[in-house]
């Protein structure tokens, strides 16, 4: 199916039909990461080639695939697309790739060891990795995120279960288990945000303090200082890069204090405090 996307798209151009035309794009865009794979993306000329990559709306799980869809195009025909590969290359966002793909992929491919101009892409993207937040907000050209590309789990933390960590894969409809180094909990709160699950507060006999975070690409654990009063019951929700706990109880009194975690720091600091106190809160 995906092999015949991008003849679709060329044919409805052809043939004036802006409606087919519009559709083809969209369902490339939404595949993209099977349709680079395509003899038919290896094919295409360098202008819509370089239109394609330039687009936001490309749905892929990192910026790596970008750049692997870029390299791909140009090794299918590298002596007659070598003049094209700064135009091409231009196109992928290198402050969006880890540092660590940068340093261990980008920089050890030939095709850029060999071109200034290349270099100087990646090097721009190194630099993006070394500044603060702060400095990084005010960047604009080339950090605009794609559309990003999920497997979604329903995932379950916590519990009077003796397994109390596992998740669902609702399209093999399978239970899987995950390692759980920590006490079980009971009236925790969940966030995900960056590819890491955060639990907070909750209760073994007396109310939890401590984070535990449970990385989902690494299927790793850590932990950290939660919010400065241990609590359960409490609500939690991740937006804009920060958690948001509020509500819960503190060794049987309702709370009404309000905290915020900046993520990239990792200090929760008090916001305004809700009109009234509770549990279980909706977010």
């Amino acid at each position: 199916m995906f092999n015949v996307l991008i003849g679709i798209s060329v044919l409805a151009e052809c043939l004036d039909c802006p409606e087919l035309k519009a559709t083809a794009d969209d369902f490339i865009h939404q595949h993209f990461t099977e349709v680079y794979k395509t003899d038919e993306f290896l094919q295409l000329d360098v202008k819509r080639v370089t239109h394609l990559l330039n687009q936001d709306t490309l749905t892929v799980r990192a910026e790596d695939q970008v750049y692997d869809a870029a390299v791909r195009w140009l090794k299918y025909d590298e002596p007659n697309r070598q003049p094209y590969m700064v135009d091409i290359l231009a196109k992928v966002r290198f402050p969006l790739i880890s540092k660590n793909f940068l340093s261990k992929t980008v920089q050890a491919e030939p095709l850029i060891q060999d071109n200034p101009e290349c270099l100087k892409m990646v090097i721009s993207g190194m630099r993006y990795h070394l500044l603060s937040p702060e400095d990084r907000e005010e960047l604009v050209d080339g950090t605009r995120p794609r559309r990003k590309k999920h497997d979604y789990r329903i995932a379950l933390f916590g519990g009077s279960q003796p397994q109390s960590c596992r998740y669902f894969n609702p399209k093999d409809y399978n239970w899987t288990d995950i390692r759980c180094p920590f006490e079980k909990r009971r009236d925790a709160a969940c966030v995900f945000w960056d590819n890491v699950v955060y639990i907070l507060g909750g209760s073994q006999l007396f109310p939890i303090k401590r984070m535990d975070c449970y990385n989902v690409v690494k299927d790793s654990w850590y932990s950290k200082l939660g919010p400065p009063t241990p609590r359960d019951s409490l609500a939690a929700c991740a937006a804009e890069g920060k958690i948001y706990t509020s509500g819960g109880s503190e060794v049987g009194e309702k709370s009404q204090l309000l905290f915020l975690l900046f993520s990239i720091q990792g200090r929760f600091t008090p916001c305004p405090c809700m009109n009234h106190t509770g549990t279980c809160c909706a977010v």
